[in-house]
C-alpha cells in the first residue's frame, strides 16, 4: 500500500510543479490561448498543462518501475511499455495537429485529432 502512496505522491508532486514551471515558460514558446470571439477568457492563457501532466505521468511510472512492490508488471510484461506508448500518441497527436503548418483540418475535438489530420494527402 506504501508504494501506491509514494507513486501517487511523485506524480501529483511532479504535474504541480511542473505546472508552474511551463506556465512561465509557455509564452517565451508562443504555446498559448490566445482571446478571441470563441473564448470566455480575457488574457492569454498558458495551454502546456497537458505536458505537464504526461511529464508526471512519466516521472511516477519511472518511480513505480524501480519500487520492488511494482517489480513483477514491470519484469515481466509489456503492458508498462504498451500504456507509456499509448499515452505518448495521446499527448503528441493535438501537438503536431496545432503545430504542422500546412494543416487545414481544425478538428473539433481531441477525440477526433490524430496524426493523420496533417497528412499531405489532407492539405
Amino acid at each position: 500500500m506504501l508504494g501506491y502512496s509514494i507513486v501517487g505522491a511523485v506524480g501529483a508532486s511532479t504535474t504541480f510543479l511542473l505546472a508552474f514551471v511551463l506556465r512561465r515558460i509557455a509564452p517565451r514558446i508562443g504555446a498559448v490561448a490566445l482571446p478571441g470571439a470563441r473564448s470566455v477568457h480575457a488574457e492569454p492563457i498558458a495551454s502546456l498543462g497537458g505536458a505537464a501532466m504526461f511529464l508526471g505521468f512519466l516521472a511516477a511510472m519511472a518511480v513505480a518501475s524501480q519500487l520492488d512492490q511494482f517489480h513483477g508488471m514491470f519484469a515481466d510484461s509489456s503492458e508498462p511499455l504498451g500504456i507509456l506508448l499509448g499515452g505518448g500518441v495521446m499527448f503528441l497527436s493535438p501537438a503536431r495537429s496545432t503545430i504542422c503548418g500546412r494543416c487545414h483540418h481544425r478538428p473539433r475535438s481531441r477525440a477526433r485529432s490524430s496524426p493523420a489530420a496533417c497528412s499531405p494527402s489532407s492539405a
